[in-house]
């Protein structure tokens, strides 16, 4: 698959990382901190060779989500949502690099509020998944794939732009909630986006049976 000046920045930006991490290792104390809890407090340490786990990550997955659209049976279709896709990726990528440096960070007794990241790093990510989701084309690898989805090209298309604009929404909401140093708004964030998403499968599902009713 051909490379563009994107795919080029983002290989640059991954090594960058992975290099600046081997650099930095030696000043990493023994122990890092890889989890923390609802209020932002360092609840668990790992070795501080872990450190190399969450920098070579967003390369593995960059290499694995490259590698998808080459072994997808509907990969005729992956120039129509290649756009789309590859806004995913990258902003995946971004997502990964900063949560690594987040770790490195704060292992280096740096204070960062984890939650005010999480809030504004994931609701950014959840605006361009919005954003982007709608161009996706049915296929069997990306996207909202439901059994009912899978059985409607016009089902996979209403999910899709319904989705679209629902995770849209709430990317703004986490991104809004960041303005809050309540955790109850972290809470309120994440119980939204499950709901979302366990609406939009059931929400598949019911385009799917009208549409199966219509032809009976």
């Amino acid at each position: 698959m051909k490379k563009n000046k994107g795919d080029i920045f983002f290989i640059v930006i991954i090594l960058l990382s992975i290099l600046a991490t081997v650099f930095i290792f030696k000043d990493l104390p023994t122990e890092i901190p890889t989890h923390w809890n609802i209020k932002g407090e360092v609840d668990n340490y790992s070795s501080k060779h872990f450190a190399f786990f969450t920098a070579l990550l967003p390369a593995l997955i960059y290499v694995l989500m490259k590698v998808v659209p080459r072994i997808n049976i509907k990969r005729k279709s992956y120039q129509k949502y290649e756009v789309a896709y590859n806004a995913t990726i990258f902003s995946t990528i971004l997502f990964l690099i900063g949560v690594h440096w987040v770790i490195i960070f704060s292992a280096l007794g740096y204070s960062i509020d984890i939650i005010k990241y999480v809030k504004v790093s994931l609701g950014i990510l959840l605006v361009i998944i919005g954003r982007y989701m709608p161009q996706i084309k049915f296929n069997y690898l990306f996207g909202i794939r439901t059994p009912w989805t899978l059985l409607s090209l016009n089902v996979w298309r209403k999910t899709h732009m319904v989705g679209g604009y629902l995770y849209f929404v709430m990317g703004t909401v986490f991104i809004l909630s960041s303005l809050s140093e309540n955790t109850m708004s972290l809470y309120l964030a994440l119980g939204s986006l499950i709901v979302l998403s366990i609406g939009i499968v059931i929400y598949s599902y019911v385009l799917y049976r009208k549409e199966k009713n219509k032809t009976v």
